[in-house]
């Protein structure tokens, strides 16, 4: 099925913000984190670029998870909320698509 337009914006939100948290955290290379975390060159710049979603357990290992599992970038209370705001707006919408 098709992608809305609203997981399409959603993709792009989640990247930029994604970007700037990486950027703001002082790091310039992507490639370092990618192999840090062990994803592969291509799944950090595709999720950047809002060509993909990141699932929740990339997500966990970027920003942290509430069980106090800190994550690769330093996020505030606020970039942390709103992108968990995020993913679960995409996960309705996407749960919602599959009823379909």
């Amino acid at each position: 099925m098709k992608e809305t337009v609203r997981e399409k914006e959603l993709k792009k939100i989640m990247g930029e913000k994604l970007k700037k948290i990486r950027l703001d955290n002082g790091i310039t290379s992507i490639g370092m984190v990618t192999r840090e975390l062990g994803f592969s060159k291509s799944a950090l710049p595709k999720i950047e670029s809002g060509v993909n979603f990141p699932s929740s357990r990339t997500l966990n290992l970027l920003i942290g998870s509430k069980m106090g599992i800190s994550g690769r970038y330093k996020t505030t209370p606020t970039e942390y909320k709103e992108l968990r705001e995020l993913q679960n707006e995409m996960k309705t919408i996407r749960k919602l698509r599959k009823e379909r």
